[in-house]
């Protein structure tokens, strides 16, 4: 991956990226994120093109991070906690659901590097 592999993606592709990690499930990560589960295995697909490398290993029964995965979750979870703490409190929440709203999903992330590797 280039350092500048993720300008230009869209917010919901990562958010969605962190929520199936998290959760360690496409069903739950979808859930949490309010999309079906072909929508989520859509926006990781996206993602994984944009960023040029396999994020996570996929078997029927588990999944795993690649490398590249655990280094993108990282630099992503810091970029959402870094987000929350620098919105007042009151407005925390709002900031993170605006940021998986419709209109955000179509926003990209312009001059958001995550990928420095």
């Amino acid at each position: 991956m280039t350092r500048a592999a993720l300008n230009g993606t869209r917010v919901d592709e990562i958010l969605t990226f962190l929520a199936i990690v998290e959760t360690g499930s496409f069903v739950s990560g979808s859930r949490s994120m309010g999309l079906s589960r072909s929508a989520a295995g859509k926006a990781l697909t996206r993602l994984e093109a944009h960023c040029g490398a396999r994020l996570l290993n996929r078997t029927s029964r588990a999944l795993s991070l690649t490398e590249e995965g655990r280094r993108l979750y990282a630099q992503g979870s810091s970029f959402v906690a870094r987000s929350t703490r620098s919105v007042p409190s009151s407005r925390a929440t709002a900031a993170i659901r605006a940021a998986s709203s419709a209109s955000a999903r179509r926003t990209p992330l312009v001059g958001v590097s995550f990928c420095r590797w």
